[in-house]
């Protein structure tokens, strides 16, 4: 039988063995949650992201037509990079709140059609005849509108789903 003092002792014992581990899994917690990125901000970067670019390829392609081939690297590569950042940050959004990822889902569809679209005339123009180099610079700033319209609608849909006012 334990004395009134080694039963205070242990009862104290028993509440640091338990209470610390609670403590620091708890301070982890509240750590892993204040850094946590905001899924919704993530995508929304990632998309504006992918949207410049493709704004910029494109509106390159109307103001310094010679500078197509150079462009067109940095563009691939700039691409590869975002479409890896992008399809993380879509996991994370569809995971944390699916409505929101339901609502940007169609504008991430379009950025990643308006990118294939890009992708097949850029592939093309690395090879083409001067002729045909002329109607994949058409098509090229046909694609610039397609991405300024893509980053309004952007903007409209995050803006209206965190109900801010312009």
């Amino acid at each position: 039988m334990l004395t009134f003092s080694q039963e205070i002792w242990l009862k104290i014992l028993e509440g640091a063995i338990i209470g610390v581990p609670v403590l620091v899994i708890g301070s982890l917690i509240i750590k892993n949650l204040r850094a946590k990125p905001d899924a919704l901000a993530e995508l929304t970067k990632h998309l504006a992201s992918c949207i410049h670019s493709i704004n910029w390829l494109c509106w390159s392609v109307q103001h310094s037509p010679a500078a197509i081939r150079g462009n067109i690297k940095t563009y691939n590569s700039e691409m590869h990079k975002q479409l890896s950042d992008l399809m993380a940050s879509r996991v994370l959004l569809a995971v944390q709140h699916a409505a929101r990822y339901n609502t940007l889902a169609p504008v991430m569809a379009k950025v990643l059609a308006l990118d294939w679209k890009v992708g097949k005339v850029v592939a093309g123009c690395l090879s083409l005849h001067p002729l045909q180099e002329a109607a994949a610079q058409k098509e090229l700033i046909n694609c610039h509108n397609e991405a300024v319209e893509l980053d309004k609608e952007l903007l409209k849909i995050v803006s209206d789903m965190l109900q801010v006012k312009e």
